[in-house]
């Protein structure tokens, strides 16, 4: 049975992931073959757009062709081999069968499997799309909702197949054809859903890059076909009947070994598949019948065309139909060859013109139709050659035989302008033009082909002329209207040159298939890694968040918007950036605090609010979540102050570029941006091509010889130096020079310390490494010896009055040299000088690549400045009825972790006390060393795990890192909704509840028995029960313990329950109202006294 013709898969040259390399993105072959064509980047500051310059020749282009087409060919051959078989079969049960064979195949190819094809072919564009874009989970989602699509179309489908034995031999005069044909189109709508489903299907893995799993299964069901055709039809005796359900059998067979396959053989393949999504397949169908219906057009123009030729064969004679059904199959056998070719040359063209490549276009565009020409040529000398060997395998029939033999000439004079009309559909569908081919081909096939067919029939009736003469004028008719839809391709060139022209706009190349700015801003943000949306649903945003699940990202859905920001926060701290969407005025404003903070304290947030419509704001109305005054800039103007970055996305030709601009931003800068989402443009189409080159968030490269001085001018300050010292601050890690500051602490051997800001990022467990630099808080031994070294190296300073312990630990700048994101500042009296845009991070890695070990100073003997390690060793045994005090619990804690946690302490005694933290190696610590908002740290927490979960997720970090949190009582008053937000998300959160009766550290400030430090006495362990909490759950468990005394704290800390990290932990800690460590006594007397100078 004939499939109907064959479909175009626009995945053919991969769209590139945002990890791929720049080189891999240009190329159009796979790497390890080797790359076609050169490539030659301009790169332009003025203009956002970067446009690929990328040149080829013609030998490029027929290598391309040469590569790929094979095993598409051999696909789809195969493919029609069902029909091949079919017609081959008929041919030998007797002329009658031959016909129908023919009828029951135009008839099934017209009425219905031309609609499962045409849809089949939205999934060229949308899962290529999806799999480009990294949304690799859409691929089976759009597979699943094309499935569920065809199943619906099936029931009218079949309506019509069932009762066409009754209406066949209405409309055909030989009536036992008819009959014939009919019967074979019910036995056959068995096989259509298999049929349509594998059209669906295969689309799924050549989206991925792989053609070869279509074959595969079609190398196991053709053999198959032939098998069940053998034992249905003659060792059975079932005739044609039995014909028609081999093929079925055949059809309903090959979704299920392409299953199989995928499942067993492709493994990887199944990353793109989501699982059956029963609620989500029967939505969002609008841009698969838009896609889908042009490719109906195009296919069922042809059929039509066919069909009315086999209908027109009938009123001839039955021997006239069954020379039309050989030679039928024959032409659409040998079109298998140009077809397959011209979807390999679609894609490459349409790649060429979506990178704005308009010349390597053009190259291409004239080497294909070359091409094809030869195709078009070698295939009338293969039917002009082999007329009489073609008649004679389908037929025994001598008087049919020479029916085929006369007219397969002219059969073949028309090769030429099938395969032109093949590489003309397949470059409007480059193009992104298939309603021009649909709409053409509609046109040209049924009018002029009804008007043909009926002068032929008449002239050969009524002059009484050999009737094989009006079946030859039939063909020709459907071969002489081939040169028609060919000159559509007249405009090919027009469009390159007109498309050169938008070189100079913002947008590259021809836009194929655009994108809604909602699904454009959400796609870009999981390009750069965010996996998970932190906010608050509002009247200004709801539309834009459907999008947010359709781009692949999860939807976290916070108690409110200023634990949305605080969350997000803490997220983009461990996964390097985040987003927080919150609504117009009210929901910006809640978060606002927060994006301060994330400012303060370099985390890369991106804040995406919804506004009103462009329209509203343009008639300045007196709008809810608005002052009332018709501003609606103002809140915008409060951001700009808190954001690096800022865009309005109500131009929607420059809404993608400045989407990139701002994300780039944020990464590169390391702190927030803000980026204003109108409500009546979510949906707006904007350019899809910029998708497939990821953001540049490349950090720039130095001027070598400037940067080689300022190396050998470091170099020279370290060899020199008598006593050394190294100051690693926060910002080392925001400035991503972790590593390369770790490393020269280990080669170097100098003594080290971090601030508090900087606890964590070197290993603690360096015999180099004596903790916090404390200055006037520290030992008393410390500060001196650090105010005498000759030499501090300061990396990642932030000079805050907490993180300095008042201005204490600043070092003499005349003999400092500081290490900023991009700047590097000398002192001394001689070589004073701060060196500005030069990147720090490739300085740092030369310092280390050529620094000489021999050349360093050497400590003799080295000072006595205490080893946090040993600190730990030397700490006096706990009675188990002791209390619990501020003063050894931290150190004594320190024992609890493990490789991989990330440990968060809240502002207040958490924070100062947690700075006498020991951490093994490769544990994060988050703190807040100048924003300082209490209740920051309960919401950072659940940020925390999420990321955690999600870089786990993504192979991208090992499992079994815990998120521990040591949260103040008074702060958790603050934010205690964030537990809600953990307990939703099932995220993993340990928290251990400092409780001290109130605001211990603002009673050593100022008020010790005041009113106003105390707070209300909550039942902080009943917290996960009131926000709902499954406590029965074993995939989520839920602890809760508390701890007064020293016996029942190594009790918690030695419970498996709580160390596994897996659940939700509540640990209550009773500590003394006004105990708080001795650092914090020193470091609030300070503060106290600066609150009163003036």
């Amino acid at each position: 049975m004939p499939s109907g013709p064959t479909s175009e898969s626009t995945a053919l040259l991969r769209r590139p992931s945002a990890s791929s390399t720049r080189s891999e993105r240009r190329g159009s072959a796979p790497p390890d073959r080797g790359q076609y064509g050169s490539i030659r980047e301009h790169e332009d500051d003025s203009d956002d757009d970067k446009l690929a310059d990328l040149t080829t020749t013609w030998q490029a282009e027929v290598k391309i062709l040469a590569w790929y087409s094979p095993p598409l060919i051999v696909t789809y051959i195969l493919q029609y081999s069902f029909n091949l078989v079919t017609v081959f079969v008929a041919g030998r049960l007797g002329t009658a069968e031959l016909g129908a064979a023919s009828l029951a195949s135009m008839t099934a190819n017209v009425t219905g499997l031309c609609v499962y094809e045409g849809l089949a072919t939205c999934l060229d564009t949308l899962t290529s799309q999806a799999y480009g874009n990294n949304r690799k989970h859409l691929v089976g989602l759009h597979v699943q909702r094309v499935c569920a699509l065809m199943t619906v179309v099936s029931v009218p489908i079949g309506a019509i197949w069932l009762t066409s034995p009754w209406f066949l031999p209405l409309i055909v005069p030989e009536r036992q054809v008819a009959v014939l044909a009919g019967r074979f189109m019910q036995i056959y709508l068995l096989g259509a859903p298999g049929w349509a489903f594998f059209e669906a299907a295969k689309r799924f893995t050549q989206a991925q890059g792989n053609f070869h799993a279509s074959l595969v299964v079609l190398l196991v069901c053709a053999p198959l076909n032939i098998l069940f055709n053998w034992l249905l039809v003659f060792r059975a005796g079932l005739g044609f009947e039995g014909a028609a359900l081999a093929v079925a059998i055949s059809n309903s067979l090959q979704p299920v070994v392409f299953v199989l396959y995928v499942y067993f053989f492709l493994p990887e393949s199944l990353e793109c598949w989501p699982g059956l999504q029963w609620s989500r397949m029967f939505q969002n169908w609008g841009p698969m019948v838009r896609l889908g219906l042009p490719g109906i057009l195009m296919t069922a123009a042809e059929w039509i065309a066919f069909d009315v030729l086999t209908l027109a064969s009938s009123y001839i004679s039955g021997k006239h139909l069954a020379a039309q059904s050989v030679i039928m199959t024959v032409c659409v056998t040998i079109y298998h060859i140009p077809f397959p070719i011209s979807i390999a040359a679609s894609t490459r063209f349409g790649n060429l013109i979506g990178y704005g490549a308009l010349d390597a276009a053009y190259i291409a565009w004239r080497t294909f139709y070359l091409v094809f020409v030869v195709i078009g040529l070698m295939d009338l000398t293969i039917l002009t050659s082999l007329r009489y060997v073609i008649a004679a395998v389908f037929t025994q029939d001598e008087e049919v035989r020479a029916i085929i033999a006369s007219v397969l000439p002219v059969v073949a004079s028309a090769q030429l302008f099938d395969a032109l009309l093949a590489i003309s559909n397949g470059l409007l569908r480059g193009l992104g033009r298939q309603k021009i081919g649909g709409w053409v081909n509609l046109g040209v096939y049924v009018s002029f082909t009804h008007d043909v067919n009926e002068s032929a029939l008449m002239y050969g009736w009524r002059r009484n002329r050999p009737k094989w003469t009006s079946q030859m004028a039939i063909v020709v008719s459907c071969a002489i209207q081939r040169p028609i839809p060919t000159h559509s391709t007249v405009g090919v060139p027009i469009i390159i040159q007109w498309a050169q022209l938008l070189k100079k706009r913002p947008s590259p190349g021809l836009v194929l298939i655009p994108i809604d700015l909602a699904d454009y801003l959400f796609t870009r943000l999981r390009q750069l890694g965010v996996k998970s949306v932190h906010g608050v649903p509002g009247d200004f945003n709801l539309t834009a968040l459907d999008y947010v699940g359709n781009a692949g990202l999860h939807w976290v859905g916070n108690a409110n918007e200023l634990n949305a920001g605080y969350s997000a926060d803490g997220y983009a701290r461990v996964k390097g950036i985040s987003a927080v969407v919150t609504a117009f005025g009210v929901g910006e404003l809640s978060a606002i605090n927060a994006i301060g903070g994330a400012y303060a304290e370099w985390a890369p947030v991106v804040h995406v609010v919804g506004t009103p419509s462009t329209a509203m704001q343009n008639q300045r109305v007196c709008l809810h979540h608005s002052l009332g005054d018709g501003n609606f800039r103002l809140f915008a103007d409060m951001a700009a102050k808190l954001s690096v970055a800022q865009a309005n996305l109500a131009d929607l030709h420059t809404a993608p570029s400045e989407i990139d601009r701002c994300l780039r931003e944020c990464v590169l800068q390391c702190r927030p941006v803000y980026i204003e989402l109108p409500t009546n443009l979510v949906s707006a189409k904007v350019p899809a091509s910029r998708l497939s080159v990821p953001i540049d968030t490349s950090i720039p490269v130095n001027d070598e010889g400037f940067e080689d001085a300022e190396v050998d001018l470091i170099l020279d300050r370290i060899y020199a130096s008598k006593q050394p010292f190294i100051i690693v601050d926060g910002c080392t890690d925001r400035y991503g020079i972790s590593e390369e500051a770790d490393e020269l602490v280990r080669v170097t051997g100098f003594p080290t310390s971090t601030t508090p800001f900087g606890k964590g990022i070197v290993n603690e467990t360096y015999p180099n490494f004596h903790g916090i630099y404390a200055g006037s808080a520290g030992k008393q031994v410390y500060m001196p010896w650090a105010q005498s070294c000759d030499l501090t190296l300061r990396i990642g300073p932030l000079d805050s009055d907490v993180n300095t312990y008042g201005f204490t630990t600043l070092p003499d700048p005349a003999k400092t040299i500081t290490f900023r994101r991009d700047s590097v500042a000398f002192g001394g009296s001689s070589q004073s000088a701060e060196y500005r845009n030069v990147h720090v991070k490739s300085l740092l890695r030369k310092v280390l690549d050529r620094l000489d070990k021999s050349k360093l100073p050497k400590y003799d003997p080295y000072p006595d400045l205490g080893v946090p390690r040993e600190q730990l060793k030397a700490l006096p045994p706990t009675q188990p009825d002791g209390i619990i005090d501020q003063e050894t619990f931290w150190q004594r804690v320190s024992t609890f972790f493990r490789s991989g946690d990330i440990v968060l302490t809240e502002t207040g005694t958490p924070s100062v006390g947690g700075r006498e933290l020991i951490l093994p190696p490769h544990v994060q610590l988050i703190n807040s060393s100048i924003w300082l908002s209490i209740g920051y740290m309960l919401p950072a927490a659940a940020g925390v795990a999420l990321a955690l979960r999600d870089l786990v997720a993504e192979g991208k970090r090992a499992g079994g890192g815990r998120t521990i949190l040591f949260e103040g009582d008074g702060s958790l008053q603050m934010t205690a909704q964030a537990i809600s937000d953990m307990i939703r998300n099932r995220l993993d959160v340990l928290i251990f509840i400092i409780n001290n009766d109130g605001y211990t550290i603002e009673r050593w400030i100022h008020g010790m028995e005041a009113g106003y430090n105390d707070i209300q006495p909550w039942r902080y362990l009943q917290a996960a029960s009131f926000f709902g909490a499954p406590l029965d759950d074993p995939e989520y468990p839920v602890v809760t313990r508390t701890a007064r005394t020293w016996g029942e704290m190594h009790a918690v800390l030695e419970d498996k329950a709580v160390q596994d990290g897996k659940g939700l932990k509540l640990v209550e800690v009773m500590m003394g109202k006004h105990d708080a460590p001795d650092p914090l006594k020193k470091l609030v007397a300070g503060a106290a006294r600066r609150n009163t100078q003036s």
